[in-house]
């Protein structure tokens, strides 16, 4: 799935540089130059833009005790990332009060390549009460994996084509 993210200058100065590359091109941006002029100069890191918490969860199962003086490809993610994250893991219960992973449930989040509140779900609904619950949820899951389906049907009354849904 895309996420949308605010355009900068330089990147819509780069998309329109790509127009015209390999052929003859035009590049027609849908606004005019002065909301061009309002867009930030440049995009953001990708590392202050994403969420935090499967990759602290994993620093955490990895044995990084202190994240403040880990060792952050620059620029480093802003704090309040980092502290918005660890607060969802301790929402989460996959650390404790003190930043440690949780015995039971953070190393089991932890071991799953999935995200944590996924993960959750998961790990509570193979519990004996919510067992059947866990084939509804992996269809779910699996669903919001599926791009794109096609169902071909037959014209009912035969003219020739097909239908595309």
């Amino acid at each position: 799935m895309l996420a949308l993210v605010p355009e900068s200058q330089a990147s819509a100065v780069q998309r329109a540089g790509r127009a015209g590359r390999t052929a003859p091109g035009k590049c027609f941006r849908l606004y005019p130059e002065s909301e061009f002029l309002k867009l930030a100069p440049t995009t953001p890191p990708e590392l202050a833009r994403t969420d935090l918490s499967m990759p602290l969860l994993q620093l955490k199962a990895l044995g990084v005790s202190n994240l403040a003086k880990f060792d952050w490809l620059p620029p480093p993610p802003p704090s309040a990332m980092v502290v918005r994250a660890l607060d969802y893991l301790a929402a989460l219960g996959a650390i404790d009060e003190h930043g440690r992973l949780t015995p039971d449930l953070g190393e089991q989040l932890a071991e799953m390549p999935t995200d944590p509140s996924i993960a959750k779900i998961v790990s509570v609904a193979v519990l004996p009460r919510f067992c059947s619950a866990l084939k509804l949820i992996f269809v779910i899951r699996s669903a919001h994996r599926v791009r794109k389906v096609q169902l071909r049907q037959r014209n009912p009354f035969n003219i020739g084509h097909d239908v595309r849904v």
